[in-house]
């Protein structure tokens, strides 16, 4: 079965309970209303049999007095009279107002009293007016006939009067009755009813809203990119195949996010080596005129050893040429070195992380900016211990663009001619935290949370050269090996201080990692 039909099948229970519940306690209201109308008539009755009773009493106790008896008496009787007519034609009418506890033996045996007691108070009536009956005005009644003959009616209308008690009583009885099995009826049902629902609730948690749980909390890990595991569907075929579905949804989510992801590390590496290039060809500005001096020192004995190798050569010149030779090659090696820092900046690495060591990638880096133009009049300090290597594991050329963004920013941050910057590493248990501070311009606390954003900057409309993604850039290269980094500002003209942090590898690891790339290379 369907969990469609299940869950229909169990809303018609309870609609079932609930309608059978109603349908009690209306039949016990009809019941009840029943009874009611029934004891009402029945004490009307009851009324007219005992005024009769009464009327007759009061008649009987005047009977001695003949002045009173065509006056008094007579006419209280004949008022009996009436209402024992009055109590007849209700008798006619019992078969439809007394309710089915009372016998049909029962109902005849009041209609027979009646009569008879009707019968008996007319007869009664005659016997106290003779002259009406013979028509003799000077007949006088048998006024002791009359008084027993009353005594026998009251007892017959008392006779009546219990039997209609007894009417009402067994009324009273059934409709008690019935307000018991009314109230068993719906106390039952209020019992079973709500333990249905309940057994219903939960069954339809567990079917229903369990699994539902279950996959809103794997949407949840969906949704914050987490991808592993299925989604184990259970239960009625409808689950399983929303299941199912969900399983194929994340599948094909988790192939675009690869997808996604592939084109995200493309661009973003495609962002770094541009940045890479712009740092660079920035360098390469500053770095050209210390190529021109040694340049100019190779043509001047270049020429001049041209120039005397034209003439005659003699002992001293030959001694003369060797030491320029020298001087070139010297120049040369110096002019290799330069650009060979410049081109271990620009060129993009390979993928794979080694051992590097931070203290050496900080003074290379201070070296190659110490001999720009624009940062001759500022001291660069790098307060390292060189004992320390502090090797982390890291991509070599990605820990060079750090360092250089992290001092070029801090010495355009400061001023020419008193602007000074401090490089400074050290071991932190498990970490190694470099730290690059300046005395410059500082920082405001708006700044400081929009520092790594990419494209911003604060020297947008200033002529001053700067893209805002060097940070962002140095930012993404940090968290993307394992560490942080973090920007502090005592406040504007206070300077700047960023700290970062990386994962420090021991020197067992470095050790091993410098073997392994040392074979690669050979």
């Amino acid at each position: 079965m369907t969990l469609r039909k299940k869950i229909i099948l169990v809303n018609l229970l309870l609609l079932a309970s609930l309608l059978a519940i109603a349908g009690v306690c209306l039949r016990g209201l009809y019941l009840q209303r029943a009874h009611v109308a029934a004891s009402m008539r029945e004490y009307a009755a009851l009324q007219l049999v005992e005024s009769a009773q009464l009327r007759v009493v009061a008649a009987k106790a005047r009977m001695h007095d003949e002045g009173a008896v065509k006056f008094k008496v007579v006419p209280q009787l004949r008022r009996a009279l009436t209402d024992l007519r009055q109590y007849n034609a209700v008798l006619s009418a019992y078969g439809s107002i007394l309710p089915a506890e009372i016998s049909v033996s029962q109902q005849d045996q009041a209609k027979q009293m009646t009569r008879s007691a009707t019968d008996k108070l007319t007869t009664l009536i005659a016997s106290l007016d003779p002259a009406k009956a013979t028509g003799d005005p000077l007949a006088a009644p048998d006024l002791a006939l009359a008084s027993a003959r009353a005594d026998e009616l009251a007892e017959e209308l008392a006779d009546l009067l219990h039997l209609c008690n007894t009417f009402m009583n067994k009324t009273q009885l059934a409709s008690d009755g019935d307000l018991r099995l009314t109230t068993a009826g719906v106390t039952v049902l209020a019992v079973v009813v709500p333990a249905f629902a309940i057994f219903a609730s939960f069954w339809q948690y567990r079917r229903i809203m369990a699994p539902l749980h279950r996959l809103r909390a794997r949407a949840r890990r969906l949704a914050a990119g987490d991808f592993s595991g299925d989604f184990r569907p259970s239960g009625d075929r409808e689950l399983v195949e929303l299941g199912e579905e969900f399983n194929r949804m994340a599948a094909e989510l988790q192939a675009f996010y690869g997808r996604l992801q592939e084109m995200v590390n493309a661009k973003s590496k495609a962002l770094v080596r541009s940045e890479r290039l712009a740092s660079t060809g920035y360098l390469a500005a500053g770095v050209a005129h210390e190529i021109n001096n040694p340049l100019n020192i190779m043509l001047g004995y270049a020429e001049l050893s041209l120039k005397n190798l034209r003439q005659e050569l003699g002992p001293r010149t030959v001694s003369e040429l060797i030491e320029w030779q020298d001087i070139i090659r010297e120049e040369s090696l110096r002019c290799k070195q330069i650009t060979g820092k410049l081109l271990s900046l620009a060129r993009g690495g390979s993928e794979g992380r080694e051992a590097v060591a931070l203290t050496r990638v900080a003074s290379e880096v201070a070296t190659i900016v110490r001999g720009l133009r624009d940062f001759r009049r500022r001291k660069i300090n790098v307060a390292i211990d060189p004992s320390d290597p502090l090797h982390v594991q890291a991509n070599q050329t990605e820990m060079k663009q750090v360092m250089l963004n992290l001092v070029v920013n801090a010495l355009e941050a400061t001023r020419e001619g008193a602007g000074e910057v401090i490089v400074n590493a050290r071991r932190e248990g498990m970490w190694i935290e470099l730290t690059v501070a300046d005395n410059g311009r500082g920082m405001t606390a708006d700044m400081l949370e929009r520092v790594f954003e990419p494209f911003y900057t604060d020297k947008r409309g200033t002529g001053e050269p700067g893209t805002g993604l060097g940070l962002s850039i140095t930012h993404a290269i940090v968290t993307d090996h394992g560490g942080e980094i973090l920007a502090r500002s005592p406040g504007p003209g206070l300077g700047s201080r960023f700290i970062v942090r990386l994962p420090a590898l021991s020197s067992q690891a470095a050790t091993t990692s410098a073997a392994t790339v040392s074979q690669a290379v050979g």
